[in-house]
């Protein structure tokens, strides 16, 4: 077979019914993307928070080491669980 098989038939055909296939509704994803405002955000409060709650950052760190089963992160997780349930 000569030529670019991305520009086959067969593989332009498998490319559009991937892209009419939908796993998510449109803009699903719009709340996983870190926004430059965000990211400001974070960067500007990180510091202060550090200095006057240190404790509130050890969950979030102990999380994201894949400390999953810690005291600590699982207590803070029921916490937000428990208020997210609270404020509906």
């Amino acid at each position: 077979m000569s030529g670019d098989p991305t520009r086959s038939p067969r593989h332009i055909e498998i490319v559009n019914q991937y892209k009419k296939a939908r796993v998510a509704p449109p803009g699903a994803d719009s709340g996983l993307k870190l926004r430059p405002r965000d990211a400001s955000v974070y960067l500007a409060l990180e510091p202060y928070l550090r200095r006057r709650w240190p404790r509130t950052l050890i969950s979030s760190t102990r999380l994201l080491s894949g400390r999953l089963s810690d005291p600590r992160v699982g207590r803070d997780i029921f916490v937000g669980v428990l208020a997210g349930l609270l404020m509906q």
